[in-house]
């Protein structure tokens, strides 16, 4: 009889015989007690905290958010008052804040910004360096083997940084500043002095983000074949009190607009419509073209 057959009539008749098996079987039993322990201590009355968590109620999470915010976060949400306890002025009006979302279309990079001097000259002399202990090539064996040719030789030239649009200075092209992001601004007729983003009122029965792409195809048309939109949320809110005659017209406090980004997939404007114009800006250029209160409101989502 084999070894194995033994073993197993020895436990059949109830005697434990100890084998690598058993070992594993109790090590995990053990393991499993000890759980089952920590579990039954921790769901003990005795051990449950005596305090009342600050999600509990409302006064105590305030207090609990505000203890841990930083100065920074602070001074913002005091700043647009929403750590303050006043009545908001808006609901002694019908409409309150009329609410209205804007498209902020992004050109991405299409070059990698120029390195400092410092920089290039390193990497110059790192290339020269290791070109350096590289073997010339035969000429006569390419020429025999047609790789190159004598009387047409091909020499690769780097191309320009600087396009046809950065020499005339157009801002109406896509194709200026091709190692820095462009942001696509407009401005109305000439009741609207200002230039703006794409930007229309949200109805009740839309939702802003698609008030937000509704807004660039009403100013673009089909000239932007595709942009994506990134995320379902807005990353910047602008706020505009009207004074008291807009206010008796509209019937409302002032204007709440909502900043959805978006990137150009495909696509050129030409141009729009009559009494319309648009520019293709940087960061720094959109300064001197955006209110000041209204840039401010946007420079961070501008990155």
């Amino acid at each position: 009889m084999s070894l194995f057959h033994r073993l197993s009539s020895l436990r059949n008749i109830g005697v434990m015989v100890r084998t690598p098996e058993t070992r594993i079987d109790r090590r995990w039993m053990s393991k499993l007690e000890s759980r089952r322990r920590r579990v039954k201590a921790f769901q003990s009355p005795r051990n449950k905290p005596k305090y009342i968590t600050p999600w509990q109620k409302e006064p105590q999470m305030k207090t609990f958010v505000q203890s841990r915010m930083s100065n920074k976060m602070r001074a913002l949400l005091e700043r647009q008052g929403a750590l303050s306890d006043k009545p908001d002025p808006a609901d002694s009006f019908e409409k309150g804040w009329i609410i209205a979302s804007a498209t902020v279309l992004t050109r991405a990079m299409v070059l990698e910004p120029e390195l400092p001097q410092n920089i290039r000259e390193y990497r110059e002399k790192k290339f020269a360096k290791k070109n350096a202990k590289n073997k010339p090539l035969d000429r006569s064996v390419l020429e025999e083997t047609g790789v190159l040719d004598t009387d047409k030789d091909v020499y690769f030239y780097p191309g320009s940084r600087e396009t046809e649009a950065d020499r005339r200075r157009d801002m109406r092209s896509v194709w200026r500043k091709l190692d820095k992001k462009l942001f696509f601004v407009f401005k109305g007729r000439e009741a609207v002095k200002q230039y703006q983003f794409p930007q229309r009122v949200t109805l009740a029965d839309e939702t802003m983000r698609g008030s937000a792409k509704k807004a660039l195809k009403l100013v673009a048309g089909s000239s932007i074949k595709l942009a994506h939109f990134a995320g379902h949320a807005p990353l910047a809110v602008y706020k505009r009190v009207f004074n008291e005659e807009q206010q008796r017209k509209t019937n409302a406090y002032g204007a709440k607009v909502f900043f959805y980004p978006a990137y150009l997939v495909d696509g050129d404007i030409r141009g729009l419509d009559q009494g319309y114009d648009f520019r293709w800006l940087t960061k720094e250029e959109l300064q001197n073209f955006l209110a000041k209160d209204y840039f401010q409101a946007v420079k961070n989502m501008l990155a």
